[in-house]
């Protein structure tokens, strides 16, 4: 993809949610609310701050977006960065507009009952995460369809397999060397599995420079 592909599609999705997202905090904004037109202002501010946000961030992450070195991480780096990221979101989303439309003083900020509500909700960002970090490793649904006992009920389906390899990827490893060699391939996984997930496909398994798709 383009740099204005990427772009264009994290802007189409997070448009196109965020509104959704607006809704839906405009209900409990004014029922949890005092029942007010502020309450339910600052309920749907909060909910399009918030939805923007993550899906912006999401798509961002899933189109290449966010730099290179930061996505492809250790597993705990990415994990701490995204749930980091979501807990900002969170924050900002939820502050600004209580500061603002709400007219919440900012020293009730601070409150402990604020405090733990950001902290409950970092909790529930890493957990979440923690869940996409291990089905991106395992496959797409796949970590899905082991809790729902998918592999459990066997089933035909009809599937077409693509193996991907590096041509001359001996000749290749004694020119660069192993490490050179392990990077390479590193960058190769890395550049070809977000289109493959992007269109549908899945990844099936790595077997040396060879990637199988179906």
């Amino acid at each position: 993809m383009t740099r204005y592909e990427q772009w264009r599609l994290v802007l189409t999705l997070s448009g196109g949610l965020a509104p959704i997202a607006a809704l839906l905090g405009l209900i409990p904004g004014y029922f949890v609310g005092d029942g007010s037109l502020p309450a339910a202002l600052s309920g749907a501010l909060i909910g399009f701050l918030i939805g923007a946000g993550m899906v912006s961030f999401q798509v961002s992450w899933g189109v290449g977006l966010i730099a290179r070195r930061i996505r492809e991480s250790p597993f705990l780096v990415v994990l701490l960065t995204k749930s980091l990221a979501w807990l900002v979101i969170i924050f900002f989303g939820l502050s600004v507009p209580l500061l603002t439309i709400g007219g919440v003083p900012l020293d009730e900020l601070a409150t402990p009952s604020f405090v733990i509500s950001i902290l409950i909700s970092f909790g529930i960002a890493a957990t979440i995460n923690f869940g996409f970090q291990v089905n991106q490793l395992m496959g797409r649904g796949v970590l899905v369809g082991l809790i729902a006992g998918r592999y459990h009920r066997p089933r035909e389906e009809d599937r077409i397999f693509l193996f991907i390899d590096l041509e001359g990827s001996t000749t290749l490893a004694e020119q660069l060397g192993n490490i050179r060699y392990h990077a390479l391939l590193r960058r190769f996984i890395a550049d070809i599995t977000p289109p493959v997930i992007r269109n549908g496909g899945e990844i099936d398994g790595y077997v040396g420079d060879q990637i199988i798709l179906t």
